[in-house]
């Protein structure tokens, strides 16, 4: 019978941590910086320009597809028909 290995008891015992923690910090840096955007748009004498917020915006969502890519796709083939070839 195999052993079967047991998890760490934290994440700073995985053999990614490095890579997960310098995601972990960008993701916190973006977060952070839209919040405090936020917080400025409320207060006076901040002038920003929608283009400015809508890019903090995209690249926090981008940052969040990049660490979360899809699990898997699924692909079907299908055959040509021989109507669809005498359309060409």
């Amino acid at each position: 019978m195999a052993e079967t290995q047991k998890a760490p008891k934290d994440c700073t015992q995985c053999a990614r941590w490095k890579e997960i923690k310098s995601q972990i910090a960008v993701a916190e840096v973006l977060a952070k910086a839209v919040e405090e955007f936020k917080k400025k748009l409320k207060g006076e004498g901040f002038q920003p320009t929608v283009a400015e917020f809508l890019k903090l915006v995209q690249m926090e969502h981008e940052y969040e597809a990049e660490l979360n890519p899809p699990q898997e796709i699924e692909v079907r083939w299908i055959e040509p028909t021989a109507e669809s070839n005498d359309s060409k």
